[in-house]
Parts: C-alpha cells; structure tokens; sequence
C-alpha cells in the first residue's frame, strides 16, 4: 500500500506566511481504494517524484538551519493560534517550561529503567493543561525542560 498527496487545485494559499501552501488530500493506493482521500493537510506537501518536502509552501531545506525554533512553529502553526500567541512564542515557550517544573516530582518518583522516552511521556502526562496558555504551548515548551530531565534520570542523575 502507498500512500500518495496530490495538490488539491483551488484551495488558496492558506499558510498566512505566503508560499504556496494549499490543502492537500492524502489518498491510499490500494486496490479498491484508488483516488480515495483519507486526510487533508496544509501543512506539508510530498513531492517524491521530484524529491520535494514542502511545509506550508515552502521548501524544507529553506527552513531547515535557516529559521529559529520560534518561527518555524509559527509557521506551522499560523491559522491555528491566534496571531498574538504566534507573535510571543519566545516567551510563551519560557513561560511554559518554567510551569513544566511541576511534572518533574513525577518523573523522579517513576521506577528506575524507564528509558528516555517513557519518562518524557511520563513528564508530559502529568503537565496541567488548565491554564491561561495554550495546551500546543504549554506541550512544544516543556519538551525541552522534560527532555534533560528524563535523559538525566535515564542515566542515573539526581534532579536537584
């Protein structure tokens, strides 16, 4: 079974950054299923033919090295959060890692050989959520508090 993502005609440059991002249906190639559309995204396009990897209409080796964390997540996450949360990532994001501090009890009370990742998703299930930030916030800006963390106890470290 293949996975195919024909450009849906018509559908306007949704990305709010320019480019020449559209909604993309992803069809299955599979017998009986053929033309059949099983998602649709503005935020990625795959051209494999011509070995192309677009991200709300642009070419990922422009963004890749060349924007800061912060932009490249406005980027993607333009129509989804408002515009003055886009505007604030930075701090929003600092915001959200000193908050994530209060999942680190949690991580330190799991047994001993969790790997790195199940103590991440330890650390994230026990994130509040309810909060005056958005939840997308409040998840991309603890990872890397709850990334070093979870590496540290992986290895053995006490967290101070």
């Amino acid at each position: 079974m293949t996975i195919q993502t024909p450009e849906l005609r018509g559908a306007g440059d949704r990305s709010g950054h320019g480019g020449s991002a559209t909604a993309t249906p992803v069809t299955l190639a599979a017998p009986g299923l053929e033309g059949i559309a099983v998602a649709e995204t503005v935020l990625s396009h795959v051209d494999g033919a011509n070995g192309r990897l677009l991200l709300r209409g642009h070419e990922l080796r422009d963004i890749a090295g060349t924007m800061s964390f912060e932009a490249a997540i406005a980027l993607l996450w333009a129509d989804f959060l408002p515009e003055s949360d886009l505007a604030r990532l930075t701090d929003l994001f600092a915001a959200a890692r000193e908050r994530a501090s209060v999942a680190l009890p949690a991580m330190c009370a799991a047994p001993t050989g969790l790997r790195v990742y199940e103590r991440m998703r330890l650390g994230l299930a026990a994130l509040p959520l309810a909060s005056d930030l958005h939840p997308a916030i409040v998840i991309a800006g603890a990872q890397p508090l709850l990334l070093a963390a979870a590496a540290r106890l992986a290895a053995g470290d006490l967290l101070p």
